[in-house]
């Protein structure tokens, strides 16, 4: 897996960048009225079992809760273990 990368928490954070034990999305607010407007931002989910098309619908904006306006880039886990089932479609040709 090479595109796994480890990262070094900084506890200087802002409250909306921080990671808890779990999944957590990673994404950017594009919210023009939002207090953190273009800015990165951390949504903690947790443990348990994910359907992450589901999920991606429930993710908002710890700071003004917008939802439609959340755009996800990546997801990562912190102390967790997991696995990822799916359903390969190939494309007709």
């Amino acid at each position: 897996m090479k595109s796994v990368r480890k990262v070094d928490f900084d506890p200087t954070a802002p409250s909306f960048r921080s990671c808890s034990d779990g999944l957590n999305w990673i994404g950017y607010c594009k919210n023009i009225d939002c207090s953190i407007y273009k800015q990165m931002v951390v949504i903690c989910s947790g443990f348990g079992e994910f359907k992450l098309s589901d999920e991606m619908s429930k993710v908002c904006c710890p700071k003004c809760k917008g939802s439609k306006t959340l755009v996800l880039r990546n997801i990562g886990f912190v102390k967790a273990t997991w696995n990822i089932k799916g359903i390969l479609t190939l494309p007709n040709g």
